[in-house]
Order: C-alpha cells, then sequence, then structure tokens
C-alpha cells in the first residue's frame, strides 16, 4: 500500500516543478519583433491592383499597359548618388546645372541578375 503523505506531497511539487518549466520555456521564446525573419504575419504581399482606364473597352483589356494612365519608371533618369550627403554636388539645384544621366536601379530579380 502507498505511503499517503508522501503521496500528497509530490503532486504539488511536481505540479509546481512543471509550472516553473513552462514559465521558463515562455520566456525564452523570442518575440515577433526580435526575430529578423519575421517581416509579417497573416498578412498579404504588397502589391497595387488599382489602375484608371478612360472607359471600360481599355479596362476590359486587362493591362496596364493600355491605361493612358500608366507610367512606366523603367529607364534613364537623372540621379547622383553619393555615400554622404556632404559628398553631393552642392549646386544641384540650379537651373543651369549639368546632370548627368544614369541608369535607374532595378531589382536583380526584374534583370535575370541572380
Amino acid at each position: 500500500m502507498r505511503n499517503w503523505k508522501r503521496a500528497s506531497f509530490e503532486v504539488p511539487v511536481v505540479t509546481l516543478i512543471l509550472f516553473f518549466l513552462m514559465a521558463v520555456v515562455q520566456t525564452t521564446q523570442a518575440n515577433d519583433w526580435e526575430t529578423p525573419g519575421m517581416i509579417g504575419q497573416n498578412k498579404e504581399p504588397a502589391h497595387c491592383t488599382l489602375m484608371p482606364y478612360p472607359d471600360t473597352e481599355t479596362a476590359l483589356v486587362g493591362t496596364r499597359q493600355s491605361s493612358p494612365f500608366h507610367k512606366s519608371l523603367n529607364g534613364r533618369w537623372k540621379f547622383n548618388w553619393v555615400k554622404k550627403p556632404a559628398d553631393r554636388p552642392k549646386d544641384f539645384y540650379k537651373l543651369n546645372y549639368d546632370i548627368t544621366i544614369g541608369k535607374v536601379p532595378h531589382f536583380s530579380r526584374s534583370s535575370g541578375v541572380t
């Protein structure tokens, strides 16, 4: 036959140890804002679905390029990238400043670079 005094002592001690272990496990888990890999949870990826069209026929074509309001940002741009603001051209805001044309920075995925 089991000793009831010992059994009545074991149950609270085991329960207390389990609660302590659960508290330790919960405090060691990183929060979402502390996890670098967590960039979004329970959300759809960013996208733009709205494109205005001048009429129904153009909208039914279903391509963004068919809208006269579509403007592609690919191509040649006027810009000058510097490492720090102190390296910028000093008179860039003047109308007679000679602006060099550069290529638009782009994502490697869209240009086929891996």
